[in-house]
């Protein structure tokens, strides 16, 4: 079906459709994006990261769908993109497929064609988890209209790293016999279950969901986890470089598990990381010492309670998912590391 946008007092038509995933269609794509993004990422960049999403992504998979382009009929070009990066997530405990919505961008001579993407998105309700962590304020109107929940309420604190950590933050739980610290997150062979009894929807974690993230071309990531001989998992952490204000060099925990039944050591290895960041590769030959690490949890959401940080103050993020009528009402555990961010 044909659909019409007007631009300039005039009227062209263009046509939206599923993104066609071929080595031609992906080198189109990313010299669209280059040019609307024109002070972003070449082309070069833009496929490493259509890579990541749909080659190199562990549950790509459990989706086939890719997006959709505007395509101009006057000479078949590509003048708008939404794309879908394939996720998993545990719903009570069950693998669930999911959807992430990336990088919705049109033309500026073809404006109103965002809303012909903006209804491919709304025909996937109720087929699929959609997850999203938009921060386009006319996008998100239209969200909240449509029934998509969304989450804002939370709370950031700073970390100072260095000899104050281990007084802010105490020592946490000992590691038990034959438990480590490690900053190398290949050595993750499984990951403990989370605490029994626990439900809602959150993140299904895997080795190779956590090295993918890890890896992604967007932006540099470092992880630290607590390990047993095996390579079990039992808590980690996800950070990426948050400057601030430019200039001072802050670290934020953007991913975090434990499957423990207390945050203790969590809060162990937070304070390990805080005091010694060159064990995770933070600082290297070149870089100076991070000054601070950032928490930021949802205000429901009590992982670092307890933990005496600086400047601690109300936030408001731009989490939004949209489930399924039977998953309506099931609680929605919040990381940073959702939706397309980090991507």
């Amino acid at each position: 079906m044909l659909e019409r946008c007007a631009y300039h007092g005039g009227v062209r038509t263009c046509q939206a459709q599923h993104f066609e995933d071929t080595p031609e269609a992906r080198r189109e794509l990313a010299g669209f994006l280059q040019r609307v993004f024109a002070k972003g990422a070449d082309a070069c960049a833009w496929e490493r990261r259509f890579e990541h999403w749909w080659d190199l992504n562990p549950f790509a998979e459990l989706s086939p769908e890719r997006g959709w382009v505007i395509k101009s009929l006057s000479d078949d070009t590509v003048v708008g993109f939404l794309g879908l990066i394939p996720a998993c997530y545990s719903v009570d405990s069950v693998r669930t497929p999911a959807v992430v919505p990336t990088t919705w961008v049109v033309d500026p001579r073809y404006r109103e064609a965002a809303l012909m993407l903006g209804r491919r998105l709304q025909q996937l309700i109720g087929r699929t988890l959609i997850v999203s962590t938009t921060g386009r304020r006319e996008f998100q109107g239209r969200l909240v209209k449509r029934g998509w929940v969304l989450n804002t309420d939370a709370f950031r604190q700073f970390v100072p790293c260095g000899w104050a950590a281990r007084w802010m933050l105490g020592s946490g739980a000992p590691l038990a016999h034959g438990q480590r610290i490690t900053g190398d997150v290949d050595e993750v062979r499984s990951i403990l279950g989370s605490v029994p009894g626990a439900s809602g929807i959150e993140k299904c974690l895997t080795p190779e969901y956590l090295r993918w993230y890890r890896n992604s071309p967007a932006r540099e990531h470092r992880f630290a986890g607590v390990v047993d001989a095996e390579g079990r998992l039992s808590s980690f952490l996800m950070l990426a470089p948050s400057p601030l204000a430019g200039i001072l060099n802050v670290w934020a925990v953007v991913d975090w598990f434990t499957a423990g039944s207390s945050n203790e050591e969590l809060r162990g290895l937070l304070a390990a990381v805080a005091e010694k960041p060159e064990m995770v590769g933070i600082c290297g030959s070149g870089r100076t010492r991070p000054f601070l690490l950032r928490l930021t949890a949802m205000a429901d959401d009590e992982t670092w309670k307890g933990v005496r940080g600086l400047w601690r103050a109300p936030v408001t993020l731009n989490h939004f998912h949209c489930p399924p009528e039977p998953l309506r009402l099931l609680p929605k555990r919040c990381v940073l590391a959702e939706g397309d961010l980090g991507l």
